[in-house]
């Protein structure tokens, strides 16, 4: 988290699903951890690619230009 957040200032948010049961239900959160990309007035975009910071960098781009 803190390397993602380190490439993305201001832009990456941590939720504690423990503390914050209503928002994970929301967004369907079943494990951890999970990562979305949400976007005012748009659906959540669950990511399922690999996890490192390239693939989740690419992802990012492909999510900000759409």
């Amino acid at each position: 988290a803190e390397e993602l957040a380190a490439a993305h200032p201001n832009r990456i948010a941590q939720v504690n699903c423990d503390l914050d049961k209503p928002l994970c239900a929301k967004y369907g959160v079943r494990g951890y951890p999970t990562l979305m990309f949400l976007r005012k007035g748009y659906d959540a975009v669950p990511y399922e690619a690999a996890r490192d910071l390239a693939s989740f960098d690419a992802f990012y781009e492909q999510q900000c230009e759409e």
